[in-house]
């Protein structure tokens, strides 16, 4: 089995998105590489904004036929960031 390659990511985000709709963002810019997402930490405060709250999740992208490198896990950051726009959110950290 190949090593796989850990991202954290805080997502901010709509009150109406579901922790599972972020999950299945998470899975869709992964394309088949995401073995594992855990949510760890929920915010709301102020500095998000009304109505908002940031989602922080360890993801671990691993391939079975291949090491990942540093830009197989840029391109899922990008692919990330335009599915949490779509749901009217922002990527607030990687």
């Amino acid at each position: 089995r190949f090593p796989g390659t850990k991202v954290d990511v805080a997502l901010a985000l709509p009150l109406a998105v579901t922790a599972a709709e972020a999950l299945a963002a998470i899975q869709r810019a992964g394309k088949g590489l995401v073995a594992q997402a855990d949510l760890f930490d929920v915010y709301q405060g102020e500095n998000l904004g009304a109505g908002r709250r940031s989602l922080a999740w360890h993801v671990l992208l691993q391939a079975a036929d291949r090491t990942l490198d540093e830009q197989d896990g840029q391109k899922f950051l990008t692919r990330l960031r335009r599915e949490i726009e779509s749901l009217g959110g922002e990527l607030r950290s990687e």
